[in-house]
């Protein structure tokens, strides 16, 4: 599993079940659902220097983006 810490401050993974999650410097963690994603679709995540959250999708052999 890869942690990426965003421009935000906060820390992004990719969660099993087809979720992005966010933990707050507070310990608060979000699941942001990726609707349409199989259980292992969603691996690998990275920040940009704008803010966005990019995650690899296996499935489909694609990039995708989350903007925080």
């Amino acid at each position: 599993m890869d942690i990426t810490r965003g421009p935000d401050g906060n820390l992004w993974f990719a969660e099993e079940y087809g979720k992005i999650c966010r933990i707050t410097p507070a310990g608060v963690v979000t699941e942001f659902p990726l609707p349409g994603f199989p259980a292992d679709a969603a691996i690998g995540v990275a920040a940009d220097s704008d803010g966005n959250i990019w995650f690899t999708d296996t499935e489909r052999g694609q990039i995708g983006r989350i903007t925080p």
